[in-house]
């Protein structure tokens, strides 16, 4: 069995390697196939790809599979909208231009990613010394303390 401290460090690891992500607008430059993206659409291709997406359909998020003039083809892995999110297996969706409102890409934060590490990690360390157990083995005393 693993003790609590190892525990607890592994499971920080896993939060501060995650990181954190922004979305900026795709202006006019091409996307590579295999970036991360979000589609807003439009209300009238919300309306038009109902039937298709789900009805309610506001936002898809998934990678660039292909783009061109008319059309961007996505591999879905969420959508979203008046009923809530739904969870997609990778399958593809091609949306026509006019459907979209709006294309945006992924990309990691670094500021705030380490912002965010930062106090995962300052609150672990606060949290172990309030939780050591009171032990002030290896505890080096400054002088004129008291500690025993």
């Amino acid at each position: 069995m693993r003790s609590p401290a190892v525990r607890a460090v592994a499971a920080l690891l896993a939060v501060v390697t995650t990181g954190c992500y922004t979305y900026f607008p795709v202006t006019d430059r091409p996307v590579p196939q295999g970036t991360a993206v979000r589609a807003e659409l439009t209300d009238l291709g919300s309306a038009t790809l109902g039937g298709y997406l789900g009805p309610g359909v506001d936002w898809l998020e998934g990678t660039m599979v292909d783009s061109d003039e008319r059309s961007v083809t996505l591999a879905v892995a969420m959508t979203s909208g008046r009923r809530g999110e739904s969870y997609w297996n990778r399958e593809t969706a091609t949306l026509p231009r006019d459907a979209i409102l709006s294309l945006q890409q992924r990309e990691l934060s670094k500021t705030r990613t380490f912002l965010a590490s930062a106090g995962i990690i300052a609150g672990a360390f606060l949290l172990a010394r309030a939780f050591s157990g009171g032990s002030a083995e290896g505890f080096i005393p400054i002088p004129g303390d008291d500690v025993k």
